[in-house]
């Protein structure tokens, strides 16, 4: 990933128009006291995707997801043109699972005019749920989704692919060898873009690969869960799904995106 990758794309007029640069400027002046610091905690905590001037709100949104006993990923896009723009990543942590973070997403996206998802799932959604009940991950998004009134568009990837002919259709979907380029919006994505960044390389018997070496290794403040590749991986579901299984009849003859 190169610095070009990533853009920015808030909507400042929706943004001046909670306030937002008052209450920046009232912490500021009070040098963060508890009552600006509070201000400031409820208006972010009360953004949505109105906040975001790279969503196009008349198609559905695209997300891949990387399911873990102790972390969970959606990474979400919309394909434009060339582009394979990265709306926003989510995660949940520990004891939040899979419809937690569902109900995030929802919340987010709930003034986004097109209540569907385009859901790309390979066969690591299929058979497991954390042996809490008898449904897998699969069926446990779709229900969620369409519990909170989004229709959900399945689209099966089979099984994984191989780990070095991923790494070489992500790496030259970033090169533009590929039909769609990764772009990143930097604001909903830092723990995301850190993570890509980071991720290690390793020779494995066929090429080269991600190292995904640390993923079972215990938290620590050095090694945080969410800088790790488990959302790298969510990304790679969305990228592969975007750019191999397009679905023309929801993204037909869109052209558009921030450049």
């Amino acid at each position: 990933m190169q610095e070009w990758h990533k853009y920015d794309a808030s909507d400042f007029s929706y943004l001046d128009s909670l306030g937002y640069d008052r209450i920046i400027e009232e912490a500021q002046q009070k040098r963060y006291s508890i009552r600006s610091l509070s201000n400031f905690s409820s208006l972010h905590s009360s953004l949505d995707c109105r906040t975001d001037a790279d969503l196009d709100p008349m198609v559905p949104l695209c997300i891949g997801m990387d399911y873990n006993a102790n972390i969970n990923w959606i990474v979400c896009g919309q394909p434009r043109g060339n582009r394979q723009n990265v709306l926003k990543s989510f995660y949940v942590k520990f004891e939040r699972k899979i419809p937690a973070f569902i109900a995030d997403f929802c919340t987010y996206y709930a003034p986004h005019a097109n209540h569907s998802v385009i859901y790309y799932y390979d066969a690591t959604a299929l058979g497991s749920n954390y042996a809490v009940n008898d449904q897998d991950f699969h069926w446990v998004v779709v229900h969620e989704f369409e519990r909170h009134g989004w229709s959900v568009q399945d689209v099966y990837l089979g099984n994984p692919m191989r780990h070095d002919e991923k790494y070489l259709l992500i790496n030259q979907g970033f090169s533009g060898k590929q039909r769609l380029m990764p772009y990143f919006n930097r604001q909903n994505n830092d723990d995301l873009i850190l993570a890509v960044q980071s991720a290690g390389v390793e020779r494995g018997r066929n090429g080269f690969r991600k190292n995904k070496s640390t993923e079972k290794n215990p938290e620590s403040e050095e090694d945080l869960l969410e800088h790790r590749t488990d959302g790298t991986d969510a990304f790679d579901t969305l990228y592969i799904g975007c750019e191999k299984f397009p679905q023309h009849d929801f993204y037909g003859g869109f052209v558009g995106g921030v450049r």
